[in-house]
């Protein structure tokens, strides 16, 4: 619902898989990359932090640097290069 409600994420992503380990992994529409949510809770704080990182970090490099963008932790983005 969080996805659906917001036009930006709503418009960003095309895929939602659930991993084998059941975590919620996004394929977007823009870049080569995934990004890890995790098992399912906090998504609106990860959310939050993933359109900071969209509209502030990522936007000024190239959107195909990363491999992965990793939510799941608290107060803190990983990111894993290609």
């Amino acid at each position: 619902n969080t996805m659906r409600n917001d036009p930006f994420l709503n418009a960003q992503f095309e895929q939602i898989y659930i991993n084998n380990k059941k975590e919620y992994e996004l394929t977007p529409r823009v870049g080569r990359h995934s990004i890890l949510l995790g098992k399912g809770e906090d998504f609106d704080k990860k959310f939050d932090k993933l359109k900071i990182f969209y509209k502030k970090g990522i936007a000024k490099v190239d959107w195909n640097k990363y491999k992965q963008i990793d939510l799941r932790f608290n107060d803190q983005i990983v990111c894993s290069k290609r």
